[in-house]
């Protein structure tokens, strides 16, 4: 009884936060409502941010991410050792390795804008033509094919990309397209959900995306996305 009130005063005390980080308080006595830091810290556990995932495995078993509140379908960092930390957690996820499409793809795209140059006035052209769909017509000075949009006109378009790189797995590379005002993160996220669903025609699937830091087409802003499906 005696110890028990003692301990009781003592916790009790209003000693400076310097004393307190200076006693080394045993086991014995960690239940005082005082830690050696003078702080208080709860016993509840905040979910890290990170670019992880709420999805399933193929198995239908929910992933050690979701098992810890993570989410997937969100921007994820360019970084090429971040990229590699990340595969090695989530092989799905593209790594260091995968970033690139082999030297025949390249070869093939070296070769499909050299055709582009030589018949649309720029890239963007191009781009506005095959990829959104808007009429072009032959420039009257050099002849060259012209897209003009239309006053107001913003669009996002998610489609697989035609010169891919090389991931692992069943791994899909796509490219999300935006023409007009760039949306935040999170509507280019529902963007690019609403793509690869439309697609499937389900839900059973997960995506990162990120920036190329020497993005090839700065003049109409895109992404690269890469999605499973299980």
């Amino acid at each position: 009884l005696e110890l028990s009130r003692a301990l009781f005063l003592f916790s009790s005390l209003a000693l400076p936060g310097e004393l307190w980080r200076s006693l080394e308080l045993s086991p014995s006595l960690s239940f005082l409502p005082f830690s050696h830091t003078d702080t208080v810290t709860p016993h509840t556990h905040t979910p890290p941010t990170s670019p992880l995932a709420h999805a399933r495995t193929q198995t239908g078993a929910m992933s050690d991410a979701a098992q810890q509140g993570w989410q997937w379908r969100c921007r994820i960092n360019a970084d090429l050792s971040a990229l590699e930390r990340l595969h090695r957690r989530h092989s799905w996820v593209p790594g260091e390795a995968h970033i690139r499409p082999t030297p025949e793809v390249i070869a093939a795209k070296d070769l499909h804008l050299n055709e582009v140059v030589g018949n649309y006035a720029s890239e963007t052209d191009y781009v506005l033509h095959t990829i959104f769909g808007l009429d072009a017509a032959p420039d009257q000075a050099t002849g060259l094919l012209h897209v003009q949009p239309g006053p107001g006109y913003e669009r996002v378009v998610v489609i697989p990309n035609q010169f891919g790189y090389q991931t692992p797995g069943n791994t899909q590379h796509w490219v999300a397209w935006c023409f007009g005002p760039r949306p935040s993160d999170s509507e280019l996220a529902n963007q690019i959900a609403s793509g690869i669903a439309t697609h499937l025609g389900h839900q059973q699937f997960d995506f990162v995306f990120y920036d190329n830091p020497k993005m090839t087409l700065p003049e109409v802003y895109h992404t690269q996305v890469f999605w499973h499906s299980w």
